[in-house]
């Protein structure tokens, strides 16, 4: 009995795995940061789960996610397919949302909440146009490779800060919502060179092609360069 739960369990921590792929895929697809769903539902009106839940998703970490979540996507979708962009006043957004394509399986059906939430958990596949290849390990780090990726890091946040005229404290603060509420403060910290990552740390940071705070300092610049 145990063996058969431990089975299960593994198979669907595979399936998150496989679905945060496919919505990153899906996102890529359409040219979009992990903001830009965000933005979209700031200025029409409904709701979207936050960047940072996005990340979380996309990075298969959400082993026991809120049904709020599915319905969120659908929507998302569901608007796509429709072509309602109802509420949208920035003309940039309007034009990036307006070229997107909403995710449908392989026979051409628009996906509901239901089918977000069964491939979740690994009752419905990913659509052949979405599915991507388990990534690569995450490469092994000594301490000075860590300093260096946190030193890396630190300069783009100046040289972000730089280019959209953001004060220090301003950029710092910003810069480190993009990061899950959990990795937040060190993040900051890291950022505000108080402290550098240690391998320990970056442990589970990867996402298959960069590491996470990378990926958290894109999105902010994205953010920072639209508003």
């Amino acid at each position: 009995m145990s063996s058969e739960y431990r089975y299960i369990e593994a198979r669907q921590l595979e399936a998150g795995q496989e679905f945060g792929r496919m919505l990153r895929r899906w996102r890529e697809l359409n040219s979009w940061t992990q903001y830009t769903a965000y933005k979209w539902a700031k200025e029409a009106g409904f709701e979207v789960m936050a960047p940072s839940t996005l990340s979380v998703f996309e990075n298969g970490k959400a082993p026991k996610p809120r049904p709020e979540s599915f319905f969120a996507l659908a929507e998302v979708n569901r608007r796509l397919a429709a072509k309602d962009f109802s509420g949208v006043r920035t003309r940039a957004l309007k034009d990036q949302i307006s070229q997107a394509q909403p995710l449908v399986d392989d026979e051409g059906r628009l996906w509901g909440p239901a089918d977000f939430w069964s491939c979740h958990l690994g009752l419905v596949p990913v659509p052949t146009a979405y599915s991507t290849p388990a990534p690569p390990d995450q490469p092994q780090l000594e301490g000075e490779e860590a300093v260096r990726l946190s030193e890396a890091w630190r300069a783009q946040l100046v040289e972000t800060a730089k280019q959209h005229g953001i004060g220090v404290m301003e950029a710092l603060s910003s810069a480190a919502k993009a990061a899950p509420a959990r990795q937040r403060q060190a993040f900051q910290a890291v950022l505000a060179g108080f402290e550098s990552y240690t391998p320990e740390q970056l442990e589970g940071l990867w996402d298959g092609e960069a590491w996470l705070p990378q990926r958290w300092l894109e999105a902010w610049s994205s953010q920072a360069g639209a508003s």
